[in-house]
């Protein structure tokens, strides 16, 4: 995937409480997949590692699954590579000449600058940026939650960024998977997963954030061998 930013969003997370009566972590994972499918656009800040990669990303993800943002993904041999991202209808467009030249692009018909251009990636690269964030947006978030969540234990309410919250924990201490689903619209706020494979992730802005659309087809460029299959 690509590039690699240090954004951690800043969310306030008070202690939690227990009350006496709570929802069942079943009852509260299918409510937090069904709001997370049916989210407004919204803002997905954190990192996710996977063996020796880690990803950070600071993103909008819109209804349908479209998203734009900034990528930063660090591996051994890779290093560290940075890029604009955008998903739009299917196809993923980056703007970052550090990803081109992994594709063997230095050089844009017509002397366009590389840092300002939006290239459209092959499958192979298209889905690996789709693969990295589906665990966690739209639907691909239902299945996580019910992963890790469905026999998760309710701790107690707990305040996210302002927001009550309920906070379900699961697994043992050496791989905690924790996450907090807001008590009112059931949208997830926070996700935090320790061990081998961690990631922290914060949901923001919901219904505040930016349109996601399609660069315009003048800073676009189509590689000659992805022709109309791009």
């Amino acid at each position: 995937m690509v590039g690699l930013v240090a954004v951690v969003a800043a969310v306030a997370v008070a202690g939690c409480g227990t009350e006496p009566a709570q929802p069942s972590a079943t009852r509260l994972v299918a409510a937090a997949a069904l709001a997370m499918r049916r989210a407004p656009a919204h803002q997905l800040v954190g990192s996710a590692t996977a063996g020796p990669a880690t990803v950070r990303f600071v993103v909008t993800v819109v209804p349908g699954g479209s998203f734009a943002g900034t990528v930063v993904a660090t591996a051994p041999r890779m290093g560290t590579l940075r890029t604009h991202v955008l998903m739009v209808g299917g196809r993923v467009f980056v703007r970052s000449p550090m990803e081109l030249a992994r594709l063997g692009i230095s050089r844009i018909p017509g002397h366009r600058d590389l840092a300002a251009t939006w290239v459209v990636q092959p499958a192979r690269v298209a889905a690996q940026y789709r693969g990295n964030l589906a665990p966690f947006i739209g639907t691909g978030l239902g299945r996580t939650l019910r992963q890790y969540f469905d026999h998760a234990r309710v701790s107690g309410r707990c305040r996210v960024g302002g927001l009550a919250a309920y906070k379900l924990v699961a697994g043992p201490r050496q791989m905690r998977a924790v996450v907090y689903v807001a008590t009112v619209s059931h949208e997830v706020l926070r996700l935090v997963v320790t061990g081998a494979d961690p990631v922290e992730l914060d949901f923001l802005a919901f219904g505040r954030t930016a349109r996601v659309s399609a660069p315009p087809a003048r800073a676009v460029y189509v590689p000659p061998h992805l022709g109309q299959g791009a």
